[in-house]
């Protein structure tokens, strides 16, 4: 009951900063952001994100950049909705965009694995608004220490815009980069993310994997092989089952 009295409330504020401008509301709910109860920055970052469509909305990156540092799941997912809600808003403003792209990319570089990842799922909310440069600070996270942010990088980079031709190039050139400079953990990375792309059957990236089949290197040839198992397997098939059905 309490939840769907302050989700109310969210939707209130923003019907009221219609009637009489963004400015006071939003003043109010800036404050909200550093309130001691979780579930009360959570929902001023949900509030965020419903007043930057506003005309006279004012963008306010760190507030709300700085969220994502949050000790609270809830709020650090809110906070990557207002960035990608501000990012859209501003799009006219290259400016703007770039400093909210900075200042989520940072925290990709945080010492808390739990924050790397809120940083790296922010990046997938505003990728089709920042383009390619999305890419690098992803593949980048295949390099962490920590299994839980490679794995948000995979998902990260499975949920960017294969089909914009710009992204796909940058993406199909951060994952061949890991698979001659990485770790193995970081080439099987790379084919997973592969794996996950859309549209299927690549021939881009197909192709690519088979110029490296000859690679001086035996790891790069190994990972080269499991690369074009990903990127010719139907949608949704891991490479474990594209050779499976290959072998029936």
């Amino acid at each position: 009951e309490e939840e769907t009295v302050r989700d109310a409330a969210v939707d209130a504020i923003a019907r009221v900063a219609q009637r009489t401008g963004c400015e006071p509301c939003l003043s109010v709910v800036v404050a909200q952001l550093q309130h001691e109860e979780a579930d009360v920055r959570c929902c001023a970052a949900k509030a965020i994100a419903n007043l930057a469509c506003l005309d006279d909305f004012v963008v306010v990156n760190d507030s709300v950049t700085s969220l994502l540092e949050d000790n609270d799941a809830s709020v650090r997912e809110a906070a990557g909705d207002a960035i990608a809600a501000m990012v859209q808003c501003s799009i006219a403003n290259a400016g703007l965009v770039s400093e909210l792209f900075e200042a989520t990319t940072t925290r990709c570089s945080h010492g808390d694995p739990a924050v790397r990842c809120a940083a790296l799922d922010a990046i997938r909310k505003i990728s089709n608004d920042v383009g390619a440069r999305a890419v690098e600070p992803v593949c980048k996270a295949l390099e962490d220490k920590q299994e839980v942010v490679q794995d948000a990088a995979k998902q990260t980079l499975a949920g960017l815009a294969w089909t914009d031709e710009a992204m796909a190039a940058a993406l199909l050139d951060g994952c061949l980069a890991r698979l001659e400079n990485g770790s193995r953990a970081q080439q099987r990375a790379a084919a997973a993310a592969v794996a996950a792309a859309r549209p299927r059957g690549s021939a881009s990236a197909i192709t690519a994997a088979l110029l490296r089949l000859t690679h001086t290197i035996p790891k790069v040839r190994r990972a080269s092989v499991e690369f074009l198992a990903a990127a010719a397997a139907p949608f949704g098939a891991t490479v474990h089952e594209s050779r499976g059905r290959r072998a029936s």
